[in-house]
């Protein structure tokens, strides 16, 4: 594939917040006159599951195919070096952004599935607690939906746990005694965000997703649980998500491994 208009763009790992991450440079290039194909992942040997690979790439206008090669891709030093260099507050979609050469135009990640509407869900309060690479103890979790609950005056006990069959292994057993709900994949996973009134999640695809849905809009209201490290770290966060830190002692602050 040596044709000077065509690119490959590899995300840096395979999940999905990952992979969202990079979800607006597709069209960028496109509309900039190049032929775009999505390549492996730098550092992992696939994207981590098909429903990623088909919300974010295959149902994407604007990309041409996929080849098995690693293609355009930058490591978390340098995703960190360009956010902690700017005089603002920017996300890691504007720093993916600005490190393919454009200038960085979109806040949050893009999808191009648009959710249906699911009207009985509408007064509904999601939690997703799960994770596949952020060990969240399941304590940690039930306190922090307790504190938003207290905070808020909402039921507890009312609280439905989506889960799926690709969730990650970290944080299914927060919330051991609720309602559980298991997704048949993840277009209803992002039908019921975009429907319900709140979503509750740990530092995840899950929270990264539903930042996408919910855009410029009022609903849904998210929560996400990060460790003090996440926070610090900044990359995977967004100005439409209410992020709450467990503050906690913990191997939060060991240094990157890319720094």
């Amino acid at each position: 594939m040596n044709n000077s208009r065509t690119v490959i763009i590899s995300p840096y790992a395979g999940g999905l917040g990952d992979n969202l991450c990079f979800s607006t440079l597709p069209e960028m290039y496109a509309r900039s006159g190049f032929t775009v194909f999505i390549g492996l992942p730098a550092v992992e040997p696939s994207i981590r599951n098909l429903e990623t690979r088909c919300l974010v790439w295959e149902m994407n206008p604007f990309v041409s195919g996929f080849v098995d090669d690693v293609g355009i891709t930058f490591t978390h030093r340098e995703m960190h070096q360009w956010i902690w260099n700017q005089n603002e507050t920017r996300t890691l979609v504007e720093a993916m952004e600005a490190l393919h050469g454009f200038k960085p135009t979109h806040r949050y990640p893009k999808v191009y599935y648009q959710p249906k509407w699911r009207p009985e869900v509408r007064e509904t309060i999601f939690a997703d607690p799960t994770s596949i690479s952020q060990p969240m103890p399941p304590e940690v979790f039930d306190s922090f939906v307790n504190h938003v609950c207290n905070s808020r005056d909402y039921d507890k006990e009312r609280i439905v746990v989506l889960t799926s069959k690709y969730a990650g292994p970290k944080g299914n057993l927060a919330l051991v005694g609720n309602e559980r709900y298991e997704v048949k994949d993840i277009f209803e996973y992002a039908d019921l965000i975009w429907s319900c009134h709140l979503l509750l999640t740990s530092e995840s695809g899950g929270a990264i997703l539903a930042s996408a849905l919910r855009h410029d809009g009022h609903n849904p209201e998210i929560f996400s649980l990060f460790t003090t490290y996440g926070t610090n770290d900044r990359l995977f966060q967004f100005p439409n998500v209410r992020y709450c830190t467990t503050g906690k002692v913990t191997d939060d602050f060991l240094f990157h491994p890319d720094i």
